[in-house]
C-alpha cells in the first residue's frame, strides 16, 4: 500500500511539471525568441485568419519573443512571414481585383521579402521580378502585413 502511494505520488509531482506545449520539432528555442518554420495549414491558420482565401499549401515562419520575463517586463512581440500556395485562377481573380481597384496604397520595400528561409526558387522569382514588384498593404487578411502577388502564390509578411 505504501509503494502504491509512492508511486501515485511521484506520477502526480512528474504531471505537474511546466511543460511548454508550443515546443515542437519545427520550434528552435533560442533565449527569449521561439521560431517555427513549418508546412503545417492547421497550424498556420491558428495564427493567421485564412478562411476567406484559404491555400492549397503553405510555407510559414513564426517568431514569438516572449519579453515577459527579465528585469524589466514588457510586451511580447510576434512576426509571421509565409507563402501561402493558390491555385491560378484564385490568383488571377485578385489580380483583376487589385486592377480595378488600383490599391493607392502600393509600396515598393521588396528587400523587405527576401527572407532567408524561402526556399532558391522563390528567392530567385522574387529577386528577378524586383523591378515590377508591387507590395500592397494587406487586402486579404485585414492585417498590418503586406502581400506581393506572384502567379501561383502570395507572399506574406507582417
Amino acid at each position: 500500500m505504501k509503494n502504491l502511494s509512492l508511486i501515485t505520488c511521484i506520477f502526480f509531482v512528474l504531471s505537474c511539471q511546466n511543460r511548454n506545449p508550443n515546443t515542437d520539432s519545427e520550434t528552435v528555442q533560442i533565449k527569449n525568441k521561439s521560431i517555427t518554420t513549418s508546412e503545417n495549414l492547421t497550424k498556420f491558420k491558428s495564427l493567421l485568419d485564412v478562411n476567406n482565401l484559404e491555400p492549397n499549401k503553405v510555407k510559414f515562419q513564426y517568431v514569438f519573443i516572449d519579453n515577459s520575463q527579465g528585469l524589466l517586463p514588457g510586451p511580447s512581440d510576434s512576426y509571421i512571414s509565409a507563402i501561402l500556395y493558390y491555385d491560378s485562377l484564385t490568383i488571377d481573380s485578385l489580380n483583376k481585383k487589385v486592377e480595378k481597384k488600383e490599391y493607392d496604397k502600393q509600396i515598393t520595400d521588396s528587400q523587405r521579402f527576401f527572407i532567408k528561409w524561402f526556399d532558391e526558387k522563390t528567392l530567385n522569382q522574387t529577386k528577378f521580378h524586383q523591378d515590377s514588384l508591387k507590395v500592397y498593404y494587406d487586402f486579404l487578411f485585414n492585417t498590418k502585413g503586406k502581400l506581393i502577388l506572384f502567379e501561383n502564390m502570395i507572399l506574406y509578411r507582417d
